[in-house]
């Protein structure tokens, strides 16, 4: 079974990448996959690293200077949150930056509606957290 792991685990990595350099480097057997898969999670499983990767990404999605569409927007916000969230980064660590970064990327017409929604709905001390879901 482990060796049916290794084979999958090679042939889904991309080629030329140091990820599968470091597989490459191992002969596939049973017994040099525990020490691949610790291989790699001792040099891309760090934690704190791949924090910061997201939230670069999430940076350079709402600081492009070109033109993207609210829902292209939307499911790449919800895909890198998604993936913070996994890593134990909570809303609260991340809703007070956030908020203001993406509002910079959205249009006026849109920001308009999303002022009119927070205006026109109360919104409890506790929850101080606006949806996309629940603006549209």
């Amino acid at each position: 079974m482990q060796e049916v792991k290794f084979q999958y685990l090679s042939s889904s990595l991309k080629p030329k990448t140091k990820a599968r350099d470091i597989v490459e480097s191992y002969p596939p057997s049973k017994d040099n996959y525990p020490k691949v898969i610790e291989h790699l999670m001792s040099r891309f499983g760090r934690k704190d690293l791949l924090i910061e990767v997201y939230i670069r990404d999430l940076l350079a999605l709402v600081n492009t200077k070109s033109y993207i569409k609210l829902t292209d927007l939307y499911d790449k916000l919800g895909s890198y949150l998604r993936a913070l969230e996994i890593l134990g980064v909570t809303t609260s660590n991340y809703a007070a930056m956030l908020y203001p970064v993406v509002e910079t990327c959205l249009s006026v017409e849109i920001l308009k509606a999303w002022d009119r929604y927070r205006l026109n709905r109360e919104v409890k001390e506790e929850d101080p957290v606006f949806t996309k879901e629940k603006v549209l």
